[in-house]
């Protein structure tokens, strides 16, 4: 295991200093990395690495690993960060790479390196050759073992390492900022070329279909736009995987930091909602599924959200005259329904703040969505409902139960539709039973939509709850819970080991995972969670498959 860990260790060096294949022109160079690679010290790592293989089911496992690596990271200092800085020269495609290891004893790491390959000592450096691959060469400055491609990048490695890390080491395993304005301008412009020759690509898939091709080149137009804005305003890029041994999760943040008094920054801070959430009740416990948005639009956005609908709204229209057999009569019906429905979602972005909220309670008898949403003036949406049910009440005899008017709670009107569930729809039976209820309720200025076996139960529940959630500050959040998935569809499908997997999840109590938007002084972070449960569910089914635990097993 020794050997193969050192030349996993070889093989990763050679590879970071093996993207740039020539000797650098220094001269064209800049100063500053424009992109950093932070590692957290090798000590957290290793506490980390034990933290996951005991979220596992594997205790001491992280230990063994550690008296692994202990033994070929002697001389390396495992109380400070490393650090890999990336320098991009316009005159060539691969970027020019430094790479900082914290020592304690530079003669005990190229000693160490001299087990795996052949290390000559010139002047003030040596020269590192794998054999399978360009030389490495390697000097201390600064307590650290610099590591380059070339000699003469050795007159960049004076950097400042703190200036380009941070607080990166404390707060990520692994971590990468990219200085957006330190990549050549010719580079940014042949990426953005790539993304739009990819987009057209998919437009021409369409083929004969004009009308979906319009809408997605126009689409295209607006987001292409959004991206040039994006690249153009963007000071800095943070990507960062941590293994949160507090939090008791992994987590994934991207992080994009705007030029200061940039349109990217004014845009941002102008997505913090002036309120809070009406909605944040509907995260409950116990779901399967909540979400939670809050953040309010700026004139630019809502122009182009509501232009959108507009084409949208043409291309429904159209679709419907298209392929329906709707009478002349039935057909202008659809269209004053569809008009409406479109008149309300723009009159909710138009008021210049999206807050909706929704819940999906999935148990063992039942399953049940709740959601809700602000809007403006949505009484015209409902008396147009009403008045369509009317006219078609003889065609919904006999397959849909409508009540109207059934139910007024917090000042909220609901409507009943009770739809059986065909014969033969096994697996939607298994979740809704023999009927879905739907229930469609209209306030001054919000709508709540209710489906499942009993949906106002869960409704009202969430609609009692004033708060929810524990993250200060995110405009949006949308979680999953495993355990109750794992178990509804285990059940359906007659999969015990899911059902097993969803039971182990379920008596931990770390089964979600998440995903979130946070607006910053300065920009925007946006973070994938999943809680460390998964951990232990994975490992009690990979573990015996893979021996681990057995006698004398060679980890």
């Amino acid at each position: 295991m020794t050997k193969l860990l050192c030349k996993f260790a070889v093989a990763v060096a050679a590879v970071a200093c093996a993207w740039s294949t020539h000797a650098v022109g220094l001269a064209q160079s800049k100063a500053e990395p424009a992109i950093v690679i932070s590692l957290s010290p090798l000590n957290n790592q290793l506490d980390d690495i034990s933290y996951l293989t005991d979220a596992a089911g594997f205790a001491g496992a992280g230990n063994m690993a550690r008296v692994q690596i202990d033994g070929f990271t002697q001389g390396i200092d495992k109380n400070k960060p490393m650090c890999i800085h990336l320098f991009i020269n316009e005159e060539q495609p691969e970027p020019d790479v430094l790479a900082f290891i914290p020592v304690t004893n530079f003669d005990d790491v190229l000693n160490i390196v001299s087990q795996m390959a052949l290390v000559e000592d010139e002047d003030d450096y040596s020269v590192i050759s794998t054999g399978g691959g360009p030389d490495m060469y390697v000097k201390e400055v600064k307590n650290h073992a610099v590591i380059a491609q070339s000699t003469e990048m050795f007159d960049l490695a004076n950097v400042d390492l703190s200036s380009g890390l941070g607080d990166l080491p404390s707060r990520y395993n692994v971590a990468v900022r990219i200085y957006a304005q330190r990549i050549p301008e010719t580079m940014r412009e042949q990426m953005l070329i790539m993304i739009e020759d990819s987009y057209r690509e998919q437009i021409e898939n369409f083929g004969d279909d004009e009308l979906a091709s319009e809408l997605q080149t126009k689409n295209f137009e607006l987001q292409m736009a959004q991206i040039r804005s994006f690249v153009e305003d963007t000071d800095q890029i943070v990507l960062g995987l941590d293994f949160d041994k507090e939090g008791k999760n992994i987590h994934l943040d991207v992080e994009m930091i705007g030029l200061s008094g940039s349109k990217l920054v004014s845009r941002v801070a102008a997505m913090k909602p002036s309120t809070a959430s009406r909605f944040a009740g509907f995260l409950m416990n116990g779901a399967a599924f909540t979400a939670n948005s809050n953040s309010s639009l700026n004139a630019e956005d809502i122009d182009q959200y509501v232009s959108s609908l507009d084409d949208l709204v043409s291309a429904a229209k159209q679709k419907i005259e298209e392929e329906s057999e709707m009478s002349t009569s039935e057909l202008a019906m659809v269209n004053d329904l569809v008009d409406e429905f479109f008149g309300l979602l723009k009159n909710t972005v138009r008021q210049g703040n999206v807050d909706l909220g929704a819940v999906l309670i999935m148990d063992d008898s039942e399953t049940n969505l709740a959601a809700g949403v602000a809007t403006s003036s949505p009484a015209a949406f409902e008396a147009k409902v009403k008045a369509t049910i009317a006219q078609i009440k003889g065609q919904l005899d006999g397959q849909v139960e409508v009540k109207l008017d059934c139910e007024n709670y917090q000042g909220i009107r609901f409507h009943e539709f009770v739809v059986p569930v065909p014969a033969g729809e096994e697996e939607l039976g298994n979740l809704f039973g023999d009927k879905i209820k739907i229930y469609a309720g209209f306030g001054n200025d919000v709508v709540y939509l209710a489906a499942g076996s009993d949906p106002m139960k869960t409704l009202k529940a969430a609609m009692a709850q004033t708060s929810g959630g524990d993250a200060v500050g995110v405009i949006m959040q949308y979680n999953v819970f495993l355990a109750p998935v794992l178990k509804k569809v285990g059940v359906i499908q007659g999969e015990m080991q899911m059902e097993e997997m969803a039971e182990i999840l379920r008596a931990t109590g770390r089964d979600r995972m998440q995903m979130s938007a946070k607006v910053l002084d300065n920009g925007m972070k946006f973070r994938f969670e999943i809680q460390d449960g998964f951990l232990k569910a994975i490992g009690a089914f990979a573990g015996p498959m893979m021996g681990m635990g057995a006698p004398g097993m060679d980890f």
